[in-house]
């Protein structure tokens, strides 16, 4: 089931998250072409773009709740966040100020 998705609309894709297939994945805005960037997500919510530096960041609120950035290719897995998290559903993305934003639903915070 779909649970977040983004256009890139400068590379014509759509990336999006999936919690019963429990993946991060790409399809081309034409859907002719689809990929999984990363899979074994254990509960898999927001997606957001980050163009400046290629990268697509999305959210686990699973047993170890992270946001985690991966380059538009799948590559580079890496957490950018992992402490005091608990249930991180909403990301966003300020390119100008190179910034993340979030939303925990179970604190009742944006960071």
């Amino acid at each position: 089931m779909p649970e977040d998705l983004v256009v890139d609309e400068i590379n014509r894709n759509i990336y999006f998250t999936d919690s019963v297939r429990k993946h991060l994945a790409v399809c081309s805005l034409t859907g002719d072409a689809c990929s999984v960037l990363v899979s074994d997500i254990e509960q898999p919510r927001a997606v957001a773009i980050h163009h400046n530096k290629r990268l697509v960041l999305y959210t686990d609120w699973g047993t170890k709740p992270a946001i985690t950035m991966v380059a538009m290719d799948g590559s580079n897995k890496k957490d950018l966040v992992s402490d005091g998290l608990v249930w991180p559903n909403g990301l966003t993305v300020d390119e100008i100020l190179d910034r993340v934003y979030w939303s925990d639903a179970k604190k009742d915070t944006i960071e």
